[in-house]
């Protein structure tokens, strides 16, 4: 499984479409932005995931209102999505639209800079949501909906106030191991000693360990040595 990097409008993400399910929603140059009174909009993939264990990665920004991020969703109207919702006042919040809040915490000061970065692993039925590389929540579920353990859909979505999205990119272990393979197959007869050496240590480093802080990195990496192999 492998899905690649697009450009949409120089907004930089993995997911080759999108769908607006409502919403004044806007690209300009490499962001994404929406602003709202008292209503919900939603900026969706168009298609269902391929799998259902990942790592999402994007940038948000925002002065007000309630920022969803959603991780599992069966439609594009997200009337039982799982999600992690960003407030004004410093919370992350696991979510459910059935309308359960399901875990809640509050982080001082996350969103004053400007952006700020969200990892967000989904495994099996544990979550762990990080703000700026840092642990901010983690739950496992004794129970979910069937959408949730299926490939689902993923996006953003704004409740009353304004945000800015940068990057949203999402990750699975297979897109690193698949090039494992790749590099097996591989004789170094057939490239320099340099490229292939360099996609050897990418493929080593990424053995020592995928986690969700460090699995964008390491596919970013192997993917460079692998387009330079020569």
């Amino acid at each position: 499984y492998k899905i690649f990097t697009v450009n949409v409008h120089n907004f930089n993400t993995n997911i080759d479409h999108w769908t607006n399910a409502g919403g004044d929603w806007t690209i300009t140059g490499e962001t994404l932005s929406n602003a709202n009174t008292s209503r919900n909009d939603y900026y969706m993939s168009t298609n269902k995931l391929d799998v259902t264990d990942f790592v999402l990665e994007t940038d948000l920004a925002f002065d007000s209102g309630l920022i969803n991020v959603f991780v599992a969703s069966p439609d594009h109207g997200n009337g039982q999505a799982y999600s992690v919702q960003f407030a004004d006042w410093g919370m992350v919040r696991l979510f459910h639209f059935a309308g359960d809040t399901i875990k809640e915490v509050t982080i001082d000061d996350y969103n004053e800079d400007g952006f700020f970065h969200i990892t967000i692993e989904k495994s099996g039925k544990t979550m762990r949501i990080y703000v700026n590389d840092a642990l901010a929540l983690e739950h496992t579920f004794g129970s979910v909906r069937d959408f949730y353990s299926n490939p689902s859909y993923v996006g953003v979505g704004l409740w009353d106030g304004d945000v800015s999205v940068q990057n949203f990119f999402v990750y699975d272990t297979t897109m690193i191991t698949d090039h494992y393979d790749v590099f097996d197959a591989l004789n170094p007869e057939d490239y320099t000693e340099a490229s292939y050496n360099a996609y050897k240590a990418a493929v080593e480093k990424a053995k020592e360990g995928i986690t969700a802080l460090n699995i964008a990195e390491l596919y970013e990496a192997l993917e460079e040595a692998h387009d330079n192999l020569k």
